[in-house]
């Protein structure tokens, strides 16, 4: 198999394979019946929904006459079943439906692959003519080559010296070289007013975590390579790109707990940091609301509101202020628990008001989203409506509450128009950054405060990943409960974009397994710095505003020819991710750390 997604000729036969794009493959159904029939298709990735007709561009619905044959590309992302039909007017037909029926088989192509469909004697018979491209291999190419650039790097940092002194380049620095292999100034003390040196006891696995959050969120953003399982999932389920916003919140919940103690510690008063809070959240919304202008100019009447930054500015404002309300002295001073039964739960009751405001937030959103009626919709809908169980359903009864909640309140302009599930149901606009998931997004935020507050409790580690591994195993079981271990489906479905009570739990979860693994690697073992995702979490706002104003220019963004293979996808997503990281290692080399 080529690792390049390439078969090394152009043409198989009458297909012409430069005409498939990614996930594509030439399909070719011989009608051998004596009598026309229509085609229709249902996607794996389309979960309760009908079969379809298929059509063109040109929406003219593929027919195939007695004794000819039709070709098509077909899409090779997800399983697809076919099923040839003696009527082609109905546009959709049930899955048990089988009035008109004359065959149907289910395939899973490959790309680049060129399939056959007979059809005769009531049979559709499936079989391969080109064998498809890996689309998988592709990936040993970039990590081949960051492997030997890490491998490189870890040489010349650790024998640097030799190496200078061997090439006559050895002289005497007035710097000193940190764990993270980049130079940084020794001589002076002095500190930097408007832009202060990170803390000495900073934990370097937390400002990874956040590095790696920003370095996926870019990549995934570039496109990531065209794979499905780097996107984000169409409706139900859990794919990569919908962890690393939610992780992002959760990680930044992890961190208000150092921030407030600290300044309660210095004698601020509360009402100072209350402003601090309240500024910085309206700041995170401004920006957003700026940012969802970009590619203006943008009329006010259909400009969206929601966003990734408005939905932190909310949660840390929420977060940030429950979190000041429950600083205390026992808070601020650590004040340990005499009886041994209390000192198992005394991080949570340090802040248990906290706790009583979250958990009634949850209860909101719950009461919300499964008792709100929503005019022609079954009420407690969890669904992406459209074409979703049978097509019973409108377009507009998306995300059932929290969709309505979003129309009725921000008015269907505001709001996002281009959600996933639109082309996949044909489902009406619908924003995954609405009001009602912003509920559980705070309580998502407020577990993280919850990890972090363990941070300040526990000062062994040994305690503080006992605690991470309990609730990391709670949460999951929580999680699985409510989705029913399922992937799609269940009484709580795992959905990010309704960001659901079991997608909270699940994510948690995962955020807790890898903040112990980058906890255990980075501060207690000091096997790893970190490094390259150390940096970029050190100014991760700053990275995150400037891939979105800039990431369809130049040097980052780019095309070469058809780009229709993950390969060259995988090379310009890397490219401008690498770019970010590089200036993200250059700012920490100059000692600069922009917050809001």
């Amino acid at each position: 198999m080529s690792w390049t997604e390439s078969h090394g000729f152009s043409m198989f036969g009458q297909y012409n394979l430069t005409l498939l794009d990614v996930d594509k493959a030439w399909l070719n159904i011989t009608n051998l019946a004596d009598r026309t029939l229509w085609v229709y298709e249902l996607s794996k990735d389309c979960f309760g929904c009908p079969y379809t007709l298929c059509r063109d561009e040109d929406q003219v619905p593929f027919q195939v006459q007695p004794g000819a044959s039709l070709q098509f590309t077909a899409s090779t992302k997800f399983a697809t079943k076919y099923r040839l039909e003696e009527r082609g007017d109905p546009e959709t037909i049930l899955e048990n439906d089988t009035g008109n029926l004359y065959c149907k088989t289910e395939t899973n192509m490959g790309e680049f692959g060129v399939y056959e469909l007979l059809v005769e004697n009531k049979e559709c018979k499936f079989q391969t003519l080109l064998e498809p491209v890996s689309i998988y291999l592709p990936f040993l190419i970039p990590f081949f080559f960051y492997l030997c650039l890490g491998i490189a790097v870890f040489i010349l940092n650790k024998y640097k010296s030799a190496i200078c002194n061997a090439i006559g380049l050895g002289k005497k620095s007035t710097r000193t070289e940190n764990p993270l292999g980049v130079s940084v100034n020794s001589e002076s003390n002095k500190s930097e007013p408007a832009i202060p040196s990170p803390p000495r006891q900073r934990l370097r696995s937390l400002d990874t975590f956040r590095g790696i959050c920003i370095v996926i969120m870019i990549f995934v953003n570039d496109g990531g390579a065209g794979y499905y399982f780097l996107e984000h999932a169409t409706w139900d389920g859990l794919y990569v790109a919908d962890l690393v916003f939610p992780w992002f919140l959760w990680i930044m919940g992890v961190c208000i707990p150092v921030s407030i103690k600290s300044q309660v510690k210095r004698n601020t008063p509360k009402l100072t940091i209350l402003r601090r809070i309240i500024i910085r959240s309206l700041k995170l919304i401004a920006i957003g609301v700026i940012l969802n202008s970009k590619g203006g100019p943008i009329e006010f009447n259909k400009l969206r509101l929601p966003g990734v930054l408005q939905r932190f500015g909310i949660c840390y404002f929420v977060a940030a202020t429950s979190v000041l309300i429950c600083a205390n002295k026992d808070f601020v001073n650590n004040r340990k628990a005499e009886n041994r039964y209390f000192a198992l739960v005394q991080d949570i009751v340090f802040i248990w008001k906290g706790w009583v405001i979250s958990i009634l937030v949850v209860l909101l959103h719950t009461c919300l989203t499964f008792f709100l009626k929503v005019p022609g919709c079954p009420t407690g809908y969890l669904g992406p409506g459209g074409l979703h169980d049978g097509g019973l359903h409108g377009a507009e009864c998306i995300g059932g509450a929290a969709g309505y909640i979003d129309r009725q309140v921000l008015t269907l302009k505001h709001v996002y128009q281009w959600p996933t599930a639109m082309t996949t149901y044909r489902s009406s606009a619908y924003d995954p950054e609405g009001i009602l998931g912003t509920l559980t997004s705070i309580f998502t935020v407020w577990l993280g405060v919850q990890t972090g507050l363990t941070l300040q409790v526990y000062p062994k580690h040994r305690s503080r990943l006992l605690r991470w591994a309990a609730w990391a195993v709670v949460l999951g079981a929580i999680g699985a409960a409510l989705c029913g271990g399922k992937e799609t489906g269940g009484p709580i479905p795992l959905n990010k974009n309704l960001w659901s009570l079991s997608f909270v739990f699940v994510l948690c979860c995962f955020a807790l397994i890898l903040l112990m693994a980058l906890y255990v690697s980075i501060d207690m073992l000091k096997i790893w710095s970190g490094s390259p995702f150390f940096e970029p979490g050190m100014n991760s706002i700053l990275l995150y505003i400037g891939h979105s104003v800039a990431n369809e220019m130049l040097p980052w963004h780019f095309k070469f020819k058809t780009m229709n293979t993950h390969i060259k996808r995988l090379v310009e997503s890397l490219w401008g991710t690498s770019l970010w990281a590089v200036y993200a290692i250059y700012l920490y080399h100059k000692k600069f750390f922009w917050s809001l």
